[in-house]
């Protein structure tokens, strides 16, 4: 049952439709309530360790419950991802940066350009977080340039 609830980011993954979009949600929560604190990506890279350790251990477990490679409810990943995607990132207010971070980190991940995909390959928990790691830092370096040029 913590299982489930934690590699589904408390069930958001299970939500029909899109749910790595889903599980995408709780880590802009956090997102907003690190935002009032003196340094949040300080606040959220403990947050970001431990969700990816927890992503490599639980990624396994979630193929053999699913029979498949990368199940669709399985959220963490996404969760890291988000979390990558905004570190260090301001663009002004907590909200307008929470949906930036969104938008971009979702769009990488979808997208998945090049070596994003070939990392899927990977085995077990491996496959399914070091692809959204990638696509979150690639989401990291494009908001970092916006941020600098709307400055």
């Amino acid at each position: 049952m913590l299982r489930r609830c934690l590699s589904t980011c408390c069930y958001f993954g299970d939500l029909p439709l899109m749910p790595g979009t889903w599980g995408t949600l709780p880590a802009v929560l956090l997102y907003i309530l690190a935002w009032n604190m003196s340094c949040p990506s300080l606040v959220i890279l403990p947050i970001l360790a431990l969700s990816c350790v927890v992503a490599v251990s639980l990624g396994s477990w979630a193929e053999r419950e699913a029979g498949r490679k990368d199940p669709s409810w399985f959220c963490l990943d996404e969760f890291a991802g988000y979390l990558i995607a905004g570190l260090f990132v301001d663009l002004g207010s907590p909200y307008a940066a929470a949906s930036c971070i969104f938008l971009a980190a979702r769009l990488f991940d979808i997208l998945k350009p090049w070596p994003v995909r070939k990392l899927e390959k990977l085995p077990g928990g491996w496959g399914i977080l070091f692809d959204d790691v990638l696509a979150g830092i690639y989401a990291n370096v494009f908001l970092q340039i916006l941020s600098r040029v709307l400055a």
